[in-house]
C-alpha cells in the first residue's frame, strides 16, 4: 500500500478532536512584539544642531549629570549604527535611592532609539531569540536583579559587548541541531545600586541623584511624547545613513586618561562625535573622561582595595618588611575598610590575605629567627603589583549635580572635577579612604612594630627557609 493511503486512513482513525486541534492555527499566549521603523528624514541633516536637539531634549526632562547628556545623546545614535562599529557599551543608569530620575531618563530613550524593547526583566533564552529576530535596543528598568543573575546570563551579557563574541549556541528541533543565535544589540538598565564588577567594566555609566530644591526638570508626558520625538527620530535615522560608511573607516583619537576597556567602551561615541564636528569631537572626549571616573570603580574589587591599603601600612611603618600577623592587625584597624568583617563577620585571617595577593606573584617568606620564625610580607614584592594596580592619586573625581550645564563645558578644568588628588590626606579629597597614605590607628601597629625595629638587621641577615611560602589552600577565605 502506498504511504499517502497509509497516512489518510490513519488520520480517518484519529480522533475527531485531535484533529480539531492539529489543524486549527497554533495560539500563542501574549502580544506579538512589533516595531514601526520610522522613514528617514527628506533632507540632509546637519549632525551638530542634530546634537543640540537631543542634549536639550534630554536636559529638559532629566536633571542629569555634568557630561551626561552628552554621552545619553551620542548613545542613542549609536542604536542606528551598529553595523559600523565592533564594541557596544552598556548604558547603565544607576542611583543609590529611588526616584532619582532613571526610568525617566529610559522613557526619554526609549522616544529616541532605534527598535526600543522595553521590559522589567527577561530571561537568557528570551534575550538571544528576541535579539536574533528583531535586532532591538534593549531597555531594562528595575535591573537591580541583574547584579544576582544566573552564571547564564552574566556570561552571555558579558560576551555580548563585543561583535565577535556576541554569539550563543543551542539546539533546536526534534533533532537538536546545533544553531547560531545572535546577542548584538544596545542595551541599558536602570538599577539602584551597583553592577557586577565584569558588567560594569562593559558600560558606559551614567550616576544619576535626586533633583536639588533649585533643580527643575519638565513632567513627562508619555502620551505625547512618542509623536512629538517622531521627527527627532527620522533625522537621527537619516543622518546615520549618510554617515555610516564614513563611521565604518573611522579610528577616533581616544583620550589617554581612559583604560583599555574605558576605550573600547567611547570609540563609537567619539566617532560619531568627530563626524558631527563642531565643538563636539572636544565635548565628547571632555565627557569620556568626566565619566570614566564611574567606570573607575570596576577597580574597587578586594585584591585592589588591598594592594592600596598594604601601600599605606608600609609606608607609614618605614619597614622593608611585616610580619603576616602585624600586617593582619594593621589592616584590621583601618577605619573603613572591609578586613575587620571579611567573611561573615569575621575578621581577614593569614590564609585569607593569602589567597587575595597570590593572583599578584606576592606570597609570603618563612624566616627563622633564633628560637622562632615569622611568616613576612617584604616590599620589595609589591612594587610591580603597586605600579600595575594602585592608582597613584585617588582616581574618584566628585560627582557634581549641574542641570543643563553641559553646552560647552570644560569638565578637565573645573576644579571640582580634578582627576587627581595630590594630597589624599587633604578635606578636600573626594575619596580619601580609597588612597590610604596613613594608617587612622596606629597603636597596635606601632607597638609590635617597636619590637621588631631592633630585629631587623637580625631577620635581614637570616635564613631564609625554602622556597616562598604558599599560604595553603581550600577554606571559606
Amino acid at each position: 500500500m502506498r504511504p499517502e493511503v497509509v497516512e489518510l486512513l490513519g488520520r480517518e482513525r484519529e480522533p475527531r478532536r485531535q484533529q480539531k486541534q492539529r489543524l486549527a492555527p497554533v495560539r500563542l499566549q501574549g502580544r506579538e512584539i512589533k516595531f514601526i521603523d520610522p522613514d528617514p528624514w527628506p533632507e540632509s541633516v546637519d549632525g551638530q544642531q542634530l546634537m543640540e536637539r537631543l542634549t536639550g531634549v534630554l536636559q529638559r526632562f532629566v536633571v542629569l549629570p555634568r557630561g551626561a547628556s552628552v554621552a545619553v545623546a551620542l548613545w542613542a545614535v549609536l542604536t542606528y549604527l551598529t553595523a559600523a562599529v565592533n564594541v557596544l557599551p552598556f548604558l547603565a543608569i544607576r542611583s543609590p535611592v529611588m526616584r532619582s530620575g532613571k526610568t525617566t531618563l529610559l522613557r526619554v530613550l526609549a522616544a529616541l532609539v532605534r527598535r526600543p524593547l522595553f521590559s522589567s526583566s527577561i530571561s537568557p533564552a528570551a534575550l538571544f531569540r528576541v535579539v536574533e529576530k528583531y535586532e532591538p535596543t534593549l531597555l531594562v528598568d528595575e535591573a537591580e536583579v541583574v547584579a544576582k543573575l544566573s552564571d547564564e546570563m552574566k556570561g552571555l551579557l558579558n560576551a555580548s559587548h563585543e561583535r565577535s563574541t556576541a554569539v550563543v549556541i543551542r539546539t533546536v528541533g526534534d533533532d537538536h541541531e546545533p544553531r547560531m543565535f545572535s546577542t548584538w544589540c544596545p542595551k541599558a538598565v536602570a538599577l539602584i545600586g551597583e553592577l557586577s564588577l565584569a558588567l560594569a567594566d562593559r558600560c558606559q555609566q551614567i550616576l544619576m541623584q535626586r533633583q536639588a530644591p533649585n533643580e527643575r526638570a519638565e513632567s513627562l508626558r508619555l502620551d505625547r511624547l512618542v509623536d512629538e520625538l517622531a521627527p527627532l527620530r527620522r533625522q537621527i535615522v537619516r543622518w546615520a545613513q549618510d554617515h555610516m560608511d564614513a563611521l565604518r573607516a573611522s579610528e577616533p583619537a581616544v583620550p589617554h586618561q581612559l583604560n583599555d576597556r574605558g576605550a573600547d567602551n567611547s570609540r563609537g561615541l567619539l566617532a560619531i562625535a568627530d563626524q558631527v564636528g563642531g565643538a563636539w569631537p572636544e565635548r565628547a572626549r571632555e565627557a569620556a573622561v568626566l565619566l570614566s571616573s564611574n567606570l573607575e570603580e570596576a577597580d574597587n574589587s578586594p585584591a585592589i582595595g588591598l594592594l592600596t591599603d598594604v601601600h599605606g601600612i608600609f609606608e607609614e611603618s618605614k619597614l622593608d618588611f611585616v610580619p603576616s600577623v602585624d600586617l593582619l592587625e594593621a589592616l584590621c584597624s583601618l577605619e573603613e575598610s572591609p578586613w575587620q568583617n571579611w567573611r561573615r563577620g569575621r575578621p581577614l585571617n593569614a590564609r585569607g590575605l593569602a589567597r587575595l595577593l597570590r593572583p599578584f606573584g606576592i606570597r609570603p617568606e618563612v624566616v627563622r629567627l633564633e628560637k622562632s620564625t615569622l611568616r613576612c610580607y617584604w616590599k620589595r614584592d609589591f612594587g610591580s603589583a603597586w605600579a600595575r594596580y594602585r592608582p597613584v592619586a585617588a582616581p574618584y573625581p566628585q560627582h557634581v549635580q549641574q542641570p543643563n550645564t553641559d553646552a560647552g563645558f570644560r569638565a578637565i578644568s573645573d576644579p571640582q572635577q580634578t582627576p587627581h588628588v595630590t594630597d589624599p590626606k587633604s578635606d578636600e579629597s573626594p575619596r580619601p579612604e580609597r588612597v590610604v597614605t596613613h594608617v587612622t590607628d596606629t597603636q597596635p601597629l606601632e607597638r609590635d612594630f617597636d619590637g621588631l625595629v631592633g630585629q631587623a638587621q637580625t631577620i635581614f641577615n637570616a635564613e631564609v627557609v625554602g622556597v616562598r611560602e604558599t599560604a595553603g589552600g581550600g577554606g571559606d577565605e
